[in-house]
């Protein structure tokens, strides 16, 4: 599937796919993902970490009985895995509901596909999405005596 490294963010529903190393935990990093895939596995590419290409992909069941690796939330991944890596799997997610969530196109119903790594075009119409921003800010109001 792939010719180098890569890191997998796998996930099933919030749960993470993670590694068993030396340290504690770790994304599972290979040539090939570590759990066989379907061809109806959506793959996505984010942004290159450490040198080696990510990819995160959704399953339809937990894995089990997988020896060396293990399911754990998203937030509990927070207390095991560094920053960079976390935030990546944070991105993954997000990519994955967002995927999940816009299958067909808003205004003819036509299947979406992917056009970019963050775009979507309507195989119908020619509509295209992306993932939506929500910012926001937190302020505190004080009064000045």
């Amino acid at each position: 599937m792939n010719d180098m490294k890569c890191y997998w963010f796998i996930f099933c529903k919030d749960d993470l796919l993670l590694q068993h190393n030396e340290y504690g935990y770790a994304v599972p990093c290979s040539d090939t993902p570590p759990v066989k895939l379907a061809e109806w596995h959506t793959l996505i590419n984010l942004p290159i970490m450490d040198g080696c290409q990510c990819k995160a992909v959704r399953v339809d069941a937990p894995i089990i009985n997988l020896d060396g690796f293990e399911m754990i939330g998203l937030r509990a991944s927070f207390d095991v895995l560094p920053k960079e890596y976390y935030d990546m799997a944070g991105k993954a997610a997000e990519l994955l509901y967002w995927d999940a969530s816009s299958k067909f196109c808003g205004v003819c119903g036509g299947p979406m596909k992917f056009h970019t790594d963050i775009s979507k075009r309507c195989t119908n119409c020619g509509k295209e999405v992306w993932p939506q921003l929500a910012t926001a800010i937190i302020v505190r109001v004080e009064r000045g005596d």
